[in-house]
């Protein structure tokens, strides 16, 4: 198997390495991004960056919910972290719930 992701499942690994293809970065900050996800230290981010940009908090946790169910198990831990960035970003809690449940 020749994934960038080893230790992950496949529709993870699949829709990380996807991910990737569609954002903007060089090929060493990919690189050391893919080495944060191998690693079993936490990735700390700072949202607030997205603050006022309300189509890229939409496409962050339609990605975010995506993520979550590719498993086809949505857990409550990923359901309240989703919430939590949402929170964050003063994301409306309703449209959000919408989002969860589509």
């Amino acid at each position: 198997n020749n994934t960038l992701f080893p230790p992950l499942p496949t529709a993870v690994e699949k829709f990380i390495e996807d991910f990737m293809d569609k954002i903007e970065l060089d090929i060493d900050d990919k690189m050391d991004l893919i080495q944060q996800l191998n690693s079993q230290n936490k990735i700390s981010a700072d949202y607030n960056i997205l603050k006022n940009n309300n189509e890229e908090i939409l496409y962050l946790l339609i990605d975010l919910v995506a993520l979550a169910k590719i498993d086809n198990e949505f857990h409550i831990t990923e359901k309240l972290f989703i919430k939590e960035i949402a929170k964050i970003l003063e994301f409306n809690q309703e449209e959000l719930q919408l989002l969860i449940e589509s």
